[in-house]
């Protein structure tokens, strides 16, 4: 629920005209978070929120596009979207067995390391976001 309310603020300070312009949110939270990157402060806390702000956006994006679908079409996208979960839950452990390998290396985790897997996490799930735009954009 905090998710929800931490992404209804975003829409409502980013300016979105309309609920569904999810585009252009996307693009606002990749221009802030690159513009907080380009400051060199705390680019690890950066990348932290910018993934948490995508995390919540699949979640608002998805019951959108839900709310939109007749029982069939639910059906589907629920099963298209456990499939989506398996790859992406492969993908993290591969970014955080990468993460363990630098322990190994160095004997701690460098911050840009750290940094890169939440970006790294984060494309992933704005991928999907995007996915799930598409497929609301052809429902209105």
């Amino acid at each position: 629920m905090k998710q929800l309310l931490v992404f209804i603020s975003l829409i409502i300070l980013s300016g979105c005209k309309s609920r569904t312009n999810y585009s252009e949110v996307v693009n606002r939270l990749e221009k802030q978070h690159q513009e907080c990157l380009d400051k060199g402060e705390d680019m690890l806390g950066c990348s932290r929120i910018f993934y948490s702000q995508m995390d919540s956006m699949l979640n608002v994006v998805y019951e959108d596009l839900m709310g939109r679908l007749d029982k069939i079409e639910k059906n589907s996208l629920r099963e298209e979207e456990k499939q989506w979960i398996k790859q992406r839950d492969i993908e993290f452990r591969k970014i955080t067995r990468e993460l363990r390998e630098s322990i190994d290396q160095v004997g701690f985790v460098p911050q840009d390391n750290n940094m890169m897997a939440y970006d790294e996490q984060a494309d992933l799930v704005k991928k999907r976001i995007r996915q799930l735009i598409d497929k609301l954009e052809k429902k209105q």
